[in-house]
This record gives C-alpha cells, sequence and structure tokens, in this order.
C-alpha cells in the first residue's frame, strides 16, 4: 500500500519508482487487465452500507452516490 501524501509517503521516498509504478498502474486500467470493483448505492442507503462495511463481505470499495435534488 501506498502512502503517497504527508510525511513519508512513498512520494518523499522515492518519487521515481512511485512514478513508475503509477504509470504501470494506470497501464494496466487503460488496457484492461486490471478493473476495479465498486459498488455504488445512494446516500439514502447508508445504513445498509454502513453494515456492508461493518461485515467484511464487500470487495473492492463502496461509493455512495449523492443524487441532485430535483
Amino acid at each position: 500500500m501506498y502512502v503517497i501524501a504527508g510525511r513519508g509517503g512513498a512520494a518523499d521516498k522515492d518519487p521515481a519508482a512511485l512514478r513508475e509504478d503509477l504509470g504501470a498502474l494506470v497501464a494496466l486500467l487503460a488496457d484492461g487487465s486490471l478493473t476495479p470493483e465498486v459498488t455504488t448505492l445512494p446516500l439514502a442507503d447508508i445504513a445498509d452500507a454502513h453494515r456492508r462495511l461493518e461485515s467484511g463481505t464487500v470487495p473492492g470499495k463502496l461509493v455512495l452516490r449523492v443524487d441532485a435534488p430535483g
């Protein structure tokens, strides 16, 4: 895991290696070799989202969507 920002992060320790690693990551995303798992739920389902996170069964990331009013 990288800590990019802040003191002691990868950007401070070895910026060239970080740049190379991030470039490789972007290439994998661009060619479809790496597909992130993202679950999106409306903000109204925040309680369900919290239960899912606590259960440890959510693969990847969980994003709460804030819809525009109207």
